[in-house]
């Protein structure tokens, strides 16, 4: 009984967080083209007074802007209003809780610093240019760029390092670095840190070719020393995986190797696409004629992955076994046929173009087959705009909801719609904003004098 109580306790301190976490969720609103902010039950909160604002973020902050002589200043505010940073900024954006900043130095110049809210600690503008990361912002100074702590804005790398045409930056905890010449790869040599800036140990003739992404990361079969003088010659290097600790999963042997992505990572071998699973076990052989790069046709962000073979002019959805579920033609005797990648929720949209119609209909992909959900009867779905299984449509030039099957669970009448988030959902109708529940009343709608 002791035992049952307890749990009944923690359940209900659980119930308790999570109302007062919805309850303290604000919704940007516009009232005589002034924004301010509403809680959940449409009682406005911040009164209206901006010219820009920006959703709250989960460190309980929102970037709002106001002009001055024309020109929009930007700023940082908390739940109750309070100002953070002053509206004195060119530009203001974040992630993760760190935020890019844009404007004048000590010396008038306009430069860029940062902003971390998880402790407070504020980057006046100093350098000329700032790219955030979680634990490591990236800066720029001339033609130079290093790495420097989040938290208290001290320098971990020297900003020495040459500038490359490779992107460089923090994932998953590791910096990936590029250093070398602006002159193509030609003099390139890449590394990939840990979270104490060691370099990964990987066995000898081997080099960090990509992020580390769900614990693993593409290699090439050159030491560094050598990579130049490889790549002068024309020598083309062969790609493998590896873990971030070191440990080689699948030898060097793939002309190309892409960063992981939910799980599965795709690889070319004779410029046709194949994919491997995170212990470098082949699990689709190459054998579909997918560009890198080209796009994420080959990316699994649910069960399915959809592969566009441009050259072949048709449609592949496998499963993560590698198994084909689905092959259809690009032109078939009802038009030209196109399908959208597959989201997590294993949905796409497609539809046949024709001269007469450009509509788009709803397919599933579940225990290892396709089902058409819809005929081709919207003018545009937002699959990847949907919170508990409701998404934005549009149907006779109106949007309304549907649900994952694609039916209307909010018949079309606004003139606009955004999908729901935190269970509210912006529309327009007549010119007016709104936000609507699930049900579709009206939580709050715009007021004009």
């Amino acid at each position: 009984r002791m035992k049952k109580g307890i749990f009944l306790m923690i359940c209900w301190l659980l119930l308790a967080q999570m109302a007062a976490a919805e309850e303290n969720i604000l919704y940007p609103i516009l009232e005589n083209d002034l924004w301010g902010y509403m809680n959940r039950q449409g009682e406005t909160v911040i009164e209206p007074q901006y010219d820009l604002a920006e959703p709250f973020g989960e460190d309980g902050f929102a970037v709002v802007g106001k002009k001055e002589n024309k020109k929009v200043r930007y700023g940082l505010i908390d739940r109750e209003g309070n100002t953070v940073l002053p509206l004195i900024y060119v530009d203001l954006f974040g992630e993760n809780g760190v935020y890019n900043l844009t404007g004048p130095d000590e010396n008038g110049q306009i430069q860029e610093g940062f902003y971390n809210s998880r402790n407070g600690f504020f980057q006046p503008p100093l350098y000329d240019e700032v790219y955030l990361n979680e634990h490591f912002v990236q800066v720029v100074i001339g033609d130079n760029y290093g790495f420097v702590r989040c938290e208290n804005g001290e320098i971990a790398i020297e900003v020495d390092l040459p500038w490359t045409p490779y992107e460089v930056g923090e994932q998953e905890g590791y910096l990936f670095l590029t250093e070398g010449s602006e002159s193509g790869q030609e003099g390139i040599t890449c590394r990939l840190l840990d979270e104490n800036l060691q370099d990964i140990p990987l066995p000898e003739g081997l080099m960090p070719m990509g992020w580390a992404k769900d614990g693993v990361v593409p290699v090439e079969n050159v030491a560094p020393e050598e990579n130049e003088q490889n790549v002068s010659a024309g020598v083309h290097m062969e790609m493998g995986l590896a873990r971030v600790d070191g440990t080689v999963l699948h030898e060097a042997e793939f002309d190309y190797v892409h960063e992981a992505h939910n799980g599965v990572v795709p690889f070319w071998e004779k410029d046709l696409c194949g994919h491997m699973d995170l212990e470098g076990n082949v699990i689709v052989p190459a054998k579909y004629e997918v560009m890198a790069g080209g796009g994420p046709g080959y990316w699994f962000y649910g069960d399915y992955a959809l592969i566009d073979e441009e050259d072949r002019y048709r449609y592949v959805v496998i499963d993560r076994q590698g198994n084909e579920v689905f092959v259809a033609d690009r032109f078939t005797d009802r038009g030209m046929l196109w399908m959208d990648v597959i989201t997590e929720d294993n949905l796409t949209e497609y539809s046949w173009f024709d001269d007469d119609s450009n509509l788009s209909g709803l397919m599933k992909f579940e225990d290892g087959q396709a089902r058409y959900l819809t005929e081709p009867v919207f003018e545009s779905v937002s699959l990847w705009n949907g919170e508990n299984g409701l998404y934005p449509a549009k149907q006779n030039g109106l949007y309304g909801f549907i649900d994952e099957n694609g039916q209307w669970v909010l018949e079309p009448e606004w003139d606009d719609a955004d999908g729901f988030e935190n269970g509210l959902a912006w529309v327009e109708k007549d010119c007016k904003a709104a936000y609507i529940d699930r049900e579709g009343n009206i939580i709050w709608q715009e007021t004009r004098e």
